[in-house]
């Protein structure tokens, strides 16, 4: 028989006064409770917005039970704005990235003045935060630079508390090795089987997306970055197996074999079509990222990144199917869901 163990807010806040935790990380160990729960409301963003309608979080979960007294922000809005976006973060599961996150969003330096890969890590992490872009919804004064996002990060010190705090969890919860990516890319930021919001791939690989000017990106699709000689195909777990959008379908045939569909139109004497075909030759790199359905309603899930593919073969003219061979051999559990699926 399973029980199901009651998140309401009372039961939280009845703990928090029961237990009276310094960290976020020994509260849902030593309770049993989701991180999830932590950050289900959106609340309400106003300057005089009572601490129980604003944006569910840690520090706002503390606040609410009297063990937080840390100054706020002096946009409270804006604080409100950023607190709303940690449930974002939930899915960090690398070092490196949760440790640059922090330096960025609590340091000094202006984007143009960081090194390259400083410059990564920054892209990536405003992307997380005002992707898709603020609206009337969100109600704050929309920054129209990368270094005017940052300045509004920098401006709530408690976000940055909240994402160590945050990240001192998420960490112990990924089980996978991850290694940097072979071959440099994304100036060596990215990691073998970590979890990542397609908006982060994309920042990390697109010096052009940086949050704020940005086109909206599918969830699921192909995305080619020529100027980056880099393709990412993105896919997504069905019970019928993995698609990628519309017509699109991408199969595993093995650990390190994985077959997809090319999108209606597609040709293989078109630029792409020869790309696909010749990528190895052009220095042009395929990457893969799948992700399975998220369990939790209303947070997405991410995409865990399977690395550098490379063409074996083709069949079809009107429905190119390629089939490519991954470096690297998918996580044991993706791989066992994956071929479980018929395909």
């Amino acid at each position: 028989m399973s029980h199901t163990v009651d998140q309401s807010p009372n039961r939280l806040s009845t703990l928090l006064v029961k237990y009276r935790p310094e960290s976020l990380r020994d509260f849902l160990l030593r309770t049993a409770t989701g991180v999830e729960d932590l950050y289900r409301r959106d609340g309400v963003l106003d300057e005089d917005t009572p601490v129980d309608l604003q944006p569910d979080c840690w520090t706002t979960w503390r606040r609410r039970t009297g063990l937080n007294h840390d100054d706020s922000a002096a946009d409270r809005r804006t604080e409100a704005f950023l607190f709303r976006r940690l449930r974002r973060f939930l899915h960090v599961d690398d070092q490196d990235r949760a440790d640059s996150y922090c330096a960025v969003a609590t340091g000094q330096a202006a984007y143009r003045d960081m090194d390259p890969r400083q410059q990564t890590f920054a892209r990536m992490l405003v992307t997380v935060i005002y992707y898709p872009f603020p609206g009337e919804y969100d109600a704050i004064a929309f920054p129209e630079t990368i270094d005017g996002a940052l300045a509004q990060i920098r401006s709530c010190p408690a976000f940055a508390r909240e994402l160590a705090q945050l990240f001192a969890f998420t960490l112990r919860r990924g089980h996978r090795v991850k290694k940097p990516v072979s071959g440099g890319f994304a100036n060596g930021v990215l990691r073998l089987h970590a979890q990542y919001r397609i908006q982060e791939l994309i920042a990390a690989v697109s010096k052009q997306l940086i949050g704020l000017e940005t086109t909206r990106p599918e969830e699921e699709g192909t995305y080619d970055f020529m100027a980056s000689r880099l393709t990412l195909l993105a896919a997504t777990l069905s019970d019928k197996g993995v698609t990628a959008g519309g017509d699109r379908h991408t199969v595993a045939l093995s650990p390190k074999k994985i077959a997809w569909t090319a999108p209606s139109g597609f040709t293989l004497d078109s630029p792409r079509g020869q790309m696909y075909l010749h990528h190895d030759d052009n220095r042009h790199t395929i990457f893969l990222a799948v992700r399975k359905k998220s369990a939790h309603s209303g947070i997405p899930a991410e995409f865990t990144l399977l690395g550098p593919a490379h063409y074996s073969t083709h069949r079809g003219e009107d429905a190119v199917e390629f089939v490519a061979l991954l470096e690297d051999a998918m996580p044991t559990e993706l791989c066992q869901q994956w071929l479980a699926c018929g395909c």
